[in-house]
């Protein structure tokens, strides 16, 4: 079965007439787009008649309430998840009067309705007809039919003033190896509309599975013609890291056409539920969201992200979109909170027509986000409160002032925090692996990143543990870590100073500040230690650079002097392999010492 891409402009031309308009999401001016994205939350029926279905009226006025504010704020692109509006709803949009859901010309909604059988399907689109609307069937038509549709509805307005009606279907059943639903019942597309011909920018949607389809869906075809894409892709996703779906994207991104592609993914919010019509009680049959994992995944191209968006990285968390970094295809990755949430986003368009000191300094802004009431109204919130369950895991109590910092910090500092102490810095905190788990212990994202984190949380209670007991002053003593930190290790705390020093003194007069980590194999703390000790006397050398000057050019005010300097000192502690024996490094070569786990005393700070 080939699937054709199809773009809209030629057919609105072939089956309606010239009255196509520009879509203002793929001209190059403006610079951004608007997208609104809900991660809605519902307990579906399926069953292989009629497809996955939510029945409840609070529902259905959400999603009315949703295409309203979409309205509102007249956004470019409405996206829903997969199987989310009920038909009725696009008859309500044809025949509004108050104009409070039909999209501006030049807009577009992207509705993907829930599950209807095939001729109600077909009765629809008769209606829509009846009540003034251009619908488009080539899509229909051409679907090997069966018993439901799962289509994704564009409507949008045609420059005549009347509403387009363009279904799409999706072109390939989603995994049911029981056949339950979809290989049993769905009707399957062979058609993918592209919008955009000729502009500077595309929009091209992709339902679900249909990413499993690459045997028919070529990637060639997502960029012929134009590399600059914004591809949608809806899902009622179960298993959004699944590796297929991680390998479709890798796959893409691997190639150099797709550098300017945005990608983005709408899934269901954690706590959706599908249920079998006909046995409601079997949970074998049942299929839950728990890792919705919907993101926003755009290439980056400066490398410059860490400090430069440390700004747009608290906002948009406060919002609930969290950021992580895909080293392996250089992607800055926006990903949802697990929960229900709306989000309206402002994204920088893959292409942009215009001087270059006029281009938007950020990719991906939430601009608002909403969550709904119990009568299924969208509420704007200011703050979304994050997933931090840390009180419960890690082995701190809030009156532990010593120890207390990483409870009362605030996301990035917290992230910087455990990147210190478990020797992989904060862009370590932010990394995600080719798996697209994230290494994040700050925050709670999912159950799927939750073994990791939780893996990481053992470590730092590990640290913690050692320096509640007073491990350091017994490294001290076998000298594994310099005497001169003897004073710290008696008299510290848990804090953050220059953005890497995670102990530091509890009395004000001893100038010293340490990087200590838990590691827990070997060789990995001693390449860790020479990164820290680099960085660590990088910031010593700065902190000290005016007072070695003076000492360096005085006479008779050494001592003086010498106790202003501030010392830093570092300690990756490990076990040494093969046995349960703690040890530690700091950092210093094997050439320049007689350990590499004894601090050199040469140092004019150190005499």
């Amino acid at each position: 079965m080939n699937v054709e891409f199809k773009y809209v402009e030629d057919i609105i031309l072939e089956k309606i007439g010239p009255v196509c308009p520009e879509f203002d999401v793929c001209n190059g001016n403006p610079y951004v787009f608007t997208l609104m994205r809900p991660q809605f939350c519902a307990t579906f029926k399926y069953d292989d008649i009629n497809g996955p279905v939510i029945c409840d009226e609070t529902f259905n006025q959400l999603c009315e309430d949703l295409i309203k504010k979409a309205k509102y704020e007249n956004v470019d692109v409405l996206i829903t998840p997969e199987y989310c509006i009920p038909l009725n709803i696009i008859t309500k949009i044809i025949t509004d009067t108050s104009e409070s859901l039909k999209p501006n010309l030049g807009k577009i909604w992207c509705l993907c309705c829930q599950g209807t059988k095939y001729y109600d399907f077909i009765q629809y689109l008769d209606k829509f007809e009846e009540l003034g609307a251009k619908v488009i069937r080539l899509a229909v038509e051409n679907a090997s039919a069966k018993n439901f549709i799962n289509a994704l509805i564009y409507v949008f307005m045609l420059t005549d003033g009347s509403i387009c009606i363009l279904p799409q279907l999706k072109t390939c059943p989603s995994a049911d190896r029981e056949l339950l639903c979809e290989e049993m019942g769905m009707s399957t597309g062979k058609i993918i509309y592209k919008f955009g011909k000729g502009q500077s920018n595309q929009l091209c949607t992709i339902i679900c599975a249909d990413a499993l389809n690459l045997l028919y869906i070529s990637l060639n075809e997502i960029i012929n013609g134009n590399e600059n894409i914004i591809l949608l892709h809806p899902q009622l996703n179960e298993k959004p890291r699944n590796s297929t779906f991680c390998g479709f994207k890798n796959k893409l991104y691997d190639r150099i056409e797709c550098d300017s592609l945005i990608y983005i993914t709408i899934n269901w919010a954690y706590g959706t539920k599908l249920i079998h019509r006909n046995n409601p009680n079997a949970e074998d049959m049942a299929l839950h969201i728990m890792n919705p994992w919907s993101c926003i995944y755009v290439k980056d191209k400066v490398n410059k992200w860490m400090e430069q968006e440390r700004d747009l990285r608290k906002q948009n968390y406060k919002k609930g979109l969290g950021f992580g970094y895909f080293n392996r295809y250089k992607l800055k990755v926006w990903y949802c909170i697990k929960n229900e949430i709306i989000h309206l986003l402002t994204i920088k368009k893959p292409k942009l027509n215009g001087p270059n000191v006029a281009e938007p300094k950020y990719d991906v802004i939430v601009n608002k986000a909403y969550i709904k009431d119990n009568q299924g109204y969208l509420i704007e919130k200011d703050y979304i409160s994050d997933n931090n369950n840390l009180q419960a895991l890690i082995n701190i109590r809030e009156d532990e002032l010593d120890y207390n910092f990483p409870l009362k910090a605030d996301k990035e500092d917290r992230d910087k925090f455990f990147g210190t102490c478990l020797g992989d810095l904060e862009i370590g905190q932010l990394s995600i692996g080719d798996n697209e788990i994230c290494n994040i212990v700050s925050i709670h994202i999912d159950d799927e990143c939750e073994e990791q984190r939780l893996k990481s949380i053992d470590n730092f209670n590990k640290l913690v543990e050692l320096l509640k007991t007073g491990k350091l002053v017994e490294l001290i003593e076998r000298g594994e870590i310099t005497s001169g930190m003897k004073n710290l290790a008696c008299s510290h705390m848990f804090s953050l100073e220059d953005c890497v020093f995670n102990v530091v003194p509890k009395d004000n007069n001893i100038r010293a500040k340490a990087i200590v980590s838990y590691v827990p194999y070997e060789p990995d703390a001693k390449k860790i230690s020479y990164k820290m000790r680099e960085i660590a006397d990088d910031i010593e050398n700065e902190l000290n650079k005016d007072i070695i000057y003076e000492l360096l050019n005085s006479e008779g005010r050494e001592n003086e002097l010498r106790k202003l300097i501030t010392k830093t000192y570092v300690s990756i502690i490990t076990q040494k392999m093969g046995s349960t024996q703690i040890i530690s490094y700091s950092g210093y070569k094997p050439e320049i010492t007689s350990s590499d786990r004894v601090l050199d005393g040469t140092s004019i700070i150190m005499r």
